[in-house]
């Protein structure tokens, strides 16, 4: 499962699809989540980003992947925030 609920972290990995962004937005909601572990997702689908966009958490660690690397720190993360 690309998302998954570790403490009060969520972890991303690999492709990430829409149903995703709706269990992390129920997450954010609950209050369940403080930040976001990006290093082994592979693929942000749309909704998964504005969903972060949104909520801006803290990340624990920014994806591997240069690509989304890049777009999330163009997007904000040198705060440590999106």
């Amino acid at each position: 499962m690309p998302a998954e609920l570790q403490g009060s972290c969520a972890v991303l990995t690999g492709h990430t699809g829409s149903e995703d962004a709706a269990e992390l937005a129920e997450w954010f909601a609950t209050g369940a989540v403080t930040h976001v572990d990006l290093d082994a997702c592979t693929h942000l689908h749309a909704a998964v980003l504005q969903t972060l966009l949104q909520q801006r958490p803290s990340l624990q660690a920014l994806p591997r992947d240069r690509f989304l690397a890049q777009l999330l720190s163009s997007l904000g993360h040198a705060s440590g925030h999106l």
